[in-house]
Formats: C-alpha cells, structure tokens, sequence
C-alpha cells in the first residue's frame, strides 16, 4: 500500500481565496486531488496529474484551475 502525503496550500485570485489539496506518494507521483474555492464545495479532479515534478509544481497546476473557476463566476 502507498503512503500519501496530502497538503493543502491556501492561494488568493482577485480577493477571493482559495485552497489546493495536494497528494504525494512515496512512489513520487505527485498529483492535485481538489481545488476549494471561497468556502464552496471542493471540486475533486477526475485526473489530477501532468507530469507533476513537487509540491510546487502542482500547487501551480491547482492555482491555474482555480483562477479560471473565478474567471467564470
């Protein structure tokens, strides 16, 4: 059985908040498993990985989708 690592990082677009669930496994694989935005319902992603190298790599990845969340609001 893989270990996982989960983070969340909290990020901020246009004054409006929002948190990334990340996963890290001891195989390396690195992937976003949801993105939070304002206090909603998380949003799980159906394939959270591409090619994800860390932590910071997904965190940009998941900060990407939450952008364009509140683009569309």
């Amino acid at each position: 059985m893989d270990s996982i690592q989960k983070y969340t990082r909290p990020g901020s677009y246009k004054g409006i908040d929002f948190d990334v669930e990340i996963w890290h496994c001891d195989t390396g694989e690195v992937m976003v498993q949801a993105v939070q935005v304002d206090g909603e319902r998380p949003r799980k992603l159906a394939d959270g990985h591409r090619d994800l190298v860390d932590v910071e790599d997904a965190f940009q990845l998941g900060s990407e989708i939450a952008r364009e969340i509140i683009d569309r609001r």
